[in-house]
């Protein structure tokens, strides 16, 4: 299985941290260095852990080769040891911790036989899901279909607008990902549209999705179902 860079040191950065903090002392260090107001020297840290002092420095060692807390020095009054005042490091937001999460799936996807298949057809059960359902009534044409799936995307922050008959997508909310598992991605967006109109009965379907077609842009080529554009049977002969 292949990750990219990026991936992959994300990825060994979340286990180093796990790691570091699968000790109860330099859990509850984060803890009391999230608590305070102001960055905490050694000595007030070990008298709250009720540890020796080397004991403490040598934890938060730990922690800061892991990224976790990060050390400056303090205004000193004396002479002797500078003095260091230790805060925790903003952790990784959850979208990014998401991002992440895509990320390895995307790749273990890509890598398995078929799995662009999957990824569509999971989309398309997504998308059938997710679609705002009209209210009773005739079947939707082409025109209320495509506002529908409009408002589906521009939840979902591809900021889409109708072009001939298309859909552009201004945004992707996962555009970095898409330009290295492009055949997963796209294929699961593509996907996503497909079940939406197949799930309102639609006369279109999502024929292609072409990515980065200009600056930040993709196109969604929507052409009308099979149902729609075959001609008519002949009439059978002798038939009244």
């Amino acid at each position: 299985m292949l990750f990219s860079q990026e991936e992959e040191d994300a990825a060994g950065s979340g286990i180093a941290a796990q790691r570091a903090l699968a000790d109860p002392h330099r859990h509850r260090l984060i803890e009391l260095l999230r608590e305070a107001d102001e960055p905490l020297g050694t000595a007030a840290l070990a008298r709250a852990l009720q540890l020796h002092p080397n004991t403490v420095r040598w934890h938060l060692r730990v922690l800061e080769e892991a990224h976790l807390v990060t050390g400056t020095k303090l205004p000193s009054s004396g002479r002797g040891r500078p003095r260091i005042g230790y805060t925790p490091v903003q952790r990784t937001s959850a979208a990014q911790e998401y991002r992440l999460l895509a990320s390895l799936l995307a790749g273990s996807l890509a890598d398995l036989d078929g799995g662009p298949d999957r990824a569509e057809a999971a989309g398309r059960s997504w998308g059938a899901y997710l679609v705002e359902r009209p209210q009773p009534g005739p079947t939707p044409d082409a025109t209320e279909s495509t506002a529908l799936i409009l408002r589906l995307l521009g939840r979902h922050g591809f900021d889409p607008v109708a072009n001939a008959g298309d859909i552009v997508l201004r945004t992707c909310p996962f555009a970095e990902l898409a330009r290295t598992r492009g055949s997963v991605i796209c294929r699961a967006h593509r996907g996503i549209v497909d079940g939406a109109l197949s799930e309102l009965g639609a006369p279109l379907h999502a024929a292609a999705l072409d990515p980065f077609t200009g600056p930040g842009l993709c196109l969604l080529r929507l052409e009308p179902t099979a149902a729609e554009t075959a001609p008519a049977a002949a009439p059978t002969p002798g038939a009244a």
